[in-house]
């Protein structure tokens, strides 16, 4: 049995919530919709986001593909062009600096979707 800070313990679709704070635009923006975790053949879990950013005036649908990697001491997220995101830590906070921008958030399991 796999423990649950394992990703492939949590195979299949969930829901997701996020709230992006847009400094520049001075706009706090909600984002939900479903992710999907599947195991690939080479072992990476593929994660796979579909949802609609809620700005104002206009709902933006939006989509991205990252994978979970297993490293020594631990499992990483990175983007599908393989550079690193995080590292894959349900329940503390993660923080990825991107130029200019900071994106801090944390990830806990809760909602599955059916499907």
């Amino acid at each position: 049995m796999s423990s649950p800070h394992d990703p492939r313990s949590l195979v299949g679709r969930w829901a997701f919530e996020r709230v992006v704070t847009d400094r520049l635009a001075d706009e706090v923006i909600d984002v939900d919709g479903t992710v999907e975790l599947s195991v690939e053949d080479d072992g990476r879990v593929r994660w796979a986001e579909q949802g609609t950013m809620h700005r104002r005036g206009a709902d933006i649908e939006v989509s991205r593909v990252l994978y979970v990697v297993e490293r020594e001491g631990g499992w990483m997220v990175i983007f599908d062009d393989g550079r690193d995101f995080h590292p894959w830590s349900p329940g503390a906070q993660v923080v990825h600096l991107c130029g200019a921008d900071t994106y801090a958030g944390w990830s806990s399991s809760g909602r599955r979707r059916g499907g």
